[in-house]
């Protein structure tokens, strides 16, 4: 029997479905005892015991893995002068996913999430990334004068129902051939985070001009819970990413009130650029 074990273990994806079932303990027990411990060493043997007693055989976890056909959905061209390389910004998509626009309840759960490549002119890759999600886009958008246009790079992560989820939207420059996101922090914080907005039924943001740039401004209504919760209460919060001339900066205030994005709030609500 201890040959056995050891010829079959030689064969892993074999030797779990050989040994799961009465004959367990029996094999096991003569794999332990007589085969060369110098091979088999304990942490080894421990390693195998969990392997053939996980909750699937390895077969099944094979089986899982599906199976992405992923076609271009979306080319924005790229230019030396301007961003110090001849190329192209790609998104990728899933076959499956190539005509949605906007995730829904019918929406199949997937792990063949878009990518977002960087190519140059011969369709070498120069960067590539897997995305959150199956649904993306991109666009460009004016954000700093005589610069050139950011992107704004649109991942879907609606659901189908609800207030709060939709898509959530980041932002980056291409520079020297490099994609270089963008990033903020608040006001008189040190911590810098990545700068992403999002959309949902609840949520909604917008570009305006700010002097010579323009600012990316946020609102956002969520249920207030510092409430005592037999009182339905909400509150508002006026975000402002601003860029100084070295870096984005954020403003936020809050508010009391209600608000769904049928149209955005007024320009005054939100914290003016100190």
């Amino acid at each position: 029997m201890a040959s056995q074990c050891v010829t079959t273990f030689l064969q892993p994806f074999r030797f779990c479905g050989y040994v799961v079932g009465s004959q367990n303990q029996e094999c096991l027990s003569e794999f332990s005892m007589k085969t060369d411990r110098s091979y088999l060493s304990k942490p080894f043997r421990i390693l195998l015991l969990l392997v053939c007693f996980s909750a699937l055989p390895l077969q099944a976890f094979a089986a899982q893995v599906e199976k992405c056909n992923y076609v271009e959905f979306q080319r924005l061209p790229l230019f030396e002068h301007m961003h110090g390389i001849n190329g192209s910004l790609i998104i990728k998509r899933d076959r499956r996913f190539m005509y949605e626009y906007s995730a829904g309840l019918d929406t199949p759960e997937t792990t063949c999430n878009a990518r977002l490549y960087l190519m140059d002119k011969n369709n070498k890759i120069v960067f590539s990334k897997k995305l959150e999600k199956p649904i993306a886009s991109l666009e460009t958008v004016e954000l700093l004068e005589r610069q050139p246009k950011s992107f704004a790079l649109e991942e879907d992560y609606s659901i189908g129902w609800g207030s709060y989820a939709g898509p959530i939207t980041s932002f980056f420059d291409v520079v020297n051939g490099k994609v270089k996101w963008l990033q903020t922090r608040q006001n008189n914080a040190k911590k810098i985070k990545k700068l992403y907005v999002s959309s949902s039924l609840k949520t909604g943001w917008q570009i305006v001009k700010a002097g010579n740039n323009f600012d990316i401004l946020e609102a956002a209504c969520r249920p207030e819970f510092s409430i005592r919760l037999d009182e339905a209460a909400f509150s508002i919060t006026y975000r402002r990413y601003h860029y100084n001339g070295t870096e984005w900066i954020e403003y936020s205030r809050k508010d009391s009130g209600y608000w769904d994005f049928e149209e955005y709030p007024d320009i005054a609500l939100y914290p003016k650029a100190q």
